[in-house]
């Protein structure tokens, strides 16, 4: 298990590794606003919040991919049933 998640950590910087801080901040704010208004029944923002953050990082990285599956989960939640299903199978 612990190999498993030092080749994740590893590969999280590669992914990123051409990104600055600066960059990274907004994309974990980005999520993290999204999930305050998801909590708050906002779905239409907090998917805008989650496409944003989505774009600033590498999709095969952590924080893309959560971005990603938070992003079918308010697919989801507005009955966009088929998007959401063909990105939870991209996650």
């Amino acid at each position: 298990m612990a190999k498993i998640q030092q080749y994740r950590k590893k590969k999280l910087e590669l992914d990123n590794a051409d990104l600055e801080d600066d960059t990274l901040r907004k994309a974990k704010l980005g999520i993290e606003r999204g999930k305050i208004l998801m909590r708050k029944g906002n779905l239409s923002s907090a998917k805008e919040e989650f496409l944003m953050a989505s774009e600033l990082v590498s999709q095969q990285s952590t924080l893309g991919g959560e971005a990603a599956l938070q992003i079918a989960i308010c697919l989801d939640s507005t009955g966009n049933y088929e998007e959401a299903k063909s990105l939870y199978k991209k996650v």
